[in-house]
């Protein structure tokens, strides 16, 4: 009776009524696919990661550390929607597919475990490496050295603490409302592309239109008036004589074809 009573409870609260099992195996499940140790074989990040430091590439690893958060994050956010009712609470209510879809990533998340946990465990004595193919240039292959699994494993706490509070705990944190419409909806790409439409794109096209108007709209027409000034008659060639026009002209001709000629035997004399 207690339990059914929490069950209901649990309905009418928009909570997965699923055994207490389920739900740690499937806790286990989300650290295990988060990178948390002693549950997850890191060792695919943490190689590449030490190769990263090996080399000193900073954005390499870099890159590594934000993927392990991210992932950790994207993992725990699964646990919670399906273990914490909010799921029920953006949806109409209907129990039944709550529960179908909890009992679908529960058993999606215990059959990752069992691979991941025993090989966490198993592969932390000897730090064996079974993705030796991942290389850098001029790094020789070798097993995964303890700074950057420590790294690893600490993104990955993170990342996991970090989610916790945002989808489970429902922290709010007052400086990041500008992202509350990502971290409270998840990383959605119809939403992502939306919220980057209105904060990313609206702006830009603005700096654009004025750009256009105020610069190359701008250039535009003093080039328009320079050569529409340029090829208006002027009144005072007229004015000028025929024959001085003529010797100028003829003149200047002539000291430009003796400059190109002295410039060419300087610049291309001594080649041959």
């Amino acid at each position: 009776m207690a339990s059914s009573s929490r069950s209901s409870r649990a309905i009418s609260n928009g909570r997965s009524p699923t055994p207490p099992w389920d739900g740690w195996v499937t806790l286990v499940a989300t650290l295990a696919a988060a990178g948390v140790p002693p549950f997850s074989t890191f060792w695919s990040k943490d190689t590449i990661l030490s190769k990263a430091l090996a080399i000193n590439s900073g954005l390499g690893a870099a890159v590594v550390v934000a993927v392990t958060v991210i992932g950790a994050m994207a993992v725990v956010r699964i646990f919670c929607l399906v273990y914490t009712g909010a799921t029920a609470r953006r949806r109409r209510f209907e129990p039944e597919r709550i529960r179908d879809a909890g009992g679908r990533v529960a058993f999606a998340m215990v059959l990752f475990a069992i691979p991941s946990v025993v090989a966490g465990i198993r592969g932390i004595r000897g730090r064996t490496d079974p993705i030796a193919f991942v290389t850098f240039p001029h790094v020789p292959l070798a097993n995964s050295h303890l700074a950057a699994a420590s790294i690893i494993a600490v993104a990955a706490l993170l990342g996991t603490g970090v989610a916790w509070l945002i989808y489970g705990r429902r922290l709010a944190v007052p400086g990041l409302q500008p992202a509350n419409a990502i971290l409270g909806e998840g990383v959605y790409l119809g939403d992502a592309y939306g919220i980057a439409a209105a904060r990313g794109l609206l702006p830009a096209a603005t700096a654009i239109g004025w750009t256009d108007e105020r610069l190359i709209d701008g250039a535009g027409e003093l080039v328009a008036d320079s050569v529409a000034y340029g090829g208006r008659p002027r009144r005072w060639l007229p004015d000028l004589p025929l024959r001085p026009l003529a010797i100028a002209v003829l003149a200047g001709a002539f000291l430009l074809a003796v400059l190109t000629v002295v410039l060419a035997g300087r610049l291309f004399g001594t080649t041959g």
